[in-house]
């Protein structure tokens, strides 16, 4: 472990000259760093100057410090990640079952499935390495000597954890006296193949007649979720060299199949961010609906219409498409503030419809034909509404253009309402006069608008 920590500062040494981590002023990117060694983990944590202080991005450094690093032999696993709040894993996966030999096995074949693509590293999972352990078993002239496998394996205990002989009071607590084989014994393999174990009658005869003990690999570690054991794999990518989404719905799609066949005893699910991802989306869309018949509810009594709720809402998906053009257009992936974003879109967008179909009816009100009404209410709405989504898109363009990676959880957001306000406006001002002069032309037409006036009087 000490080498591994000397490599590792080596490297961060070798990070601090680099040319490439400097800040604006010349300074090193790194401000300071700890190491730790516990047992078999090693730690390093490295704390960066200011974001506004570099133009290297974390993600660079990141890069740069594992490159310095080089390959580290010997270890089970290595891992160099950067986040402000823990250390999440781009890609998160769960296999479930009974058996911890097939785990291991469908463990390893999916790491190996991870490593087929390109961008993927640090590729890892939670099972423990297997250490050995002793397991004893009776043998046939122990069974004749009357011995159970729970005598021996009680007196093994005894010898070597101990046996309590008596318990002295002290203070509020009891000191426990223990008696077992000396520490240079407790070590050695041979005080068990040596030791002597009592038979009902007090003889004493060799361990190695009545009982065989070989070793086996045994796990410290076993985790289990609803009673049934675990294992995650982990993996991180590359950015810009793949796509940690695409790569999990190809797994799931491809992969799991081929898992399942080939052991049928476990089973592969989603864990992490694309766990909490599928559930926030299932959330949102049932948000949505909720959101979109409570305003569908409230402008229906407002305007005293099923209908023409109907066109206020009716740019809602249209400002849903700008937001996904959006993204494609600054190259960003979907994500959690993206949908809080669809939501704030959804509202703008309501706003404008709502200033344009409530000045087309003020204008019906005082005697314009439908067409007429149409036109004039679409002229005197469209400055408000192409000031409110212009400002809105420029006001928001600070934020969509920051390199900071601060800003980075927020630029989805952004992105979706600007380009979603843009993209709807359009439709605001095209299509939703035309939606509302056709409807209703025809409702005049078929004399709906006359019969509502007939039951009115």
């Amino acid at each position: 472990m000490l080498a591994v920590e000397r490599q590792i500062e080596a490297g961060l040494q070798s990070l601090r000259d680099n040319p490439e981590a400097r800040g604006n002023r010349g300074q090193s990117a790194i401000r300071d760093s700890f190491a730790s060694v516990d047992g078999n983990l090693v730690t390093m944590e490295v704390n960066l100057i200011g974001n506004g202080e570099r133009k290297i991005t974390t993600a660079e450094l990141q890069a740069l410090w594992k490159e310095a690093i080089g390959e580290v032999t010997g270890v089970e696993s290595f891992t160099v990640s950067a986040s402000i709040f823990g250390f999440p894993r781009d890609i998160s996966l769960r296999l479930s079952g009974a058996d911890i030999h097939e785990l291991r096995d469908a463990a390893t074949a999916l790491k190996a499935m991870l490593g087929n693509y390109t961008g993927v590293v640090d590729i890892s999972d939670s099972l423990a390495t297997a250490r050995q352990e002793v397991r004893i078993d009776l043998k046939p002239h122990g069974e004749t000597l009357g011995l159970e496998l729970r005598d021996v394996a009680q007196q093994v205990r005894h010898a070597f954890y101990g046996a309590e002989a008596q318990r002295i009071p002290r203070l509020r607590e009891d000191v426990r006296v223990m008696v077992r084989y000396p520490v240079a014994e407790r070590g050695s393999i041979e005080s068990l193949v040596n030791m002597r174990i009592k038979l009902a009658d007090g003889t004493l005869v060799p361990f190695s007649e009545v009982a065989e003990a070989t070793f086996i690999p045994g796990y410290t570690t076993i985790v289990r979720t609803d009673r049934i054991r675990i294992v995650d794999v982990f993996a991180d990518i590359v950015p810009g060299r793949a796509n940690a989404t695409e790569i999990v719905q190809d797994i799931m799609k491809n992969g799991r199949p081929q898992l399942l066949a080939e052991y049928p005893g476990v089973n592969l699910a989603l864990e992490g961010d694309h766990l909490e991802m599928g559930a926030f989306i299932t959330g949102l869309a049932m948000g949505m609906v909720l959101a979109v018949f409570a305003m569908y509810a409230l402008l229906a009594v407002e305007f005293k219409s099923y209908l023409q709720p109907l066109y206020i809402l009716s740019a809602v998906p249209f400002g849903i498409a700008g937001a996904v053009i959006g993204h494609l257009v600054m190259g960003l992936e979907s994500s959690t503030p993206s949908g809080f974003g669809v939501l704030a879109t959804a509202g703008v967008v309501v706003n404008s419809n709502l200033v344009l179909i409530d000045r087309i009816n003020g204008l019906r009100e005082e005697g314009l034909a439908i067409v007429e009404a149409v036109l004039q209410g679409a002229r005197e709405r469209l400055r408000p509404i192409l000031l409110t989504s212009i400002t809105t898109f420029f006001g928001l363009m600070p934020i969509v253009l920051e390199e900071s990676p601060s800003a980075t959880p927020l630029i989805p957001l952004a992105v979706s309402l600007s380009f979603g306000v843009v993209f709807a406006a359009t439709v605001t001002l095209l299509m939703v006069p035309a939606v509302y002069a056709s409807l209703e032309t025809l409702k005049q037409r078929l004399g709906f608008a006359a019969r509502a006036s007939v039951e009115l009087a």
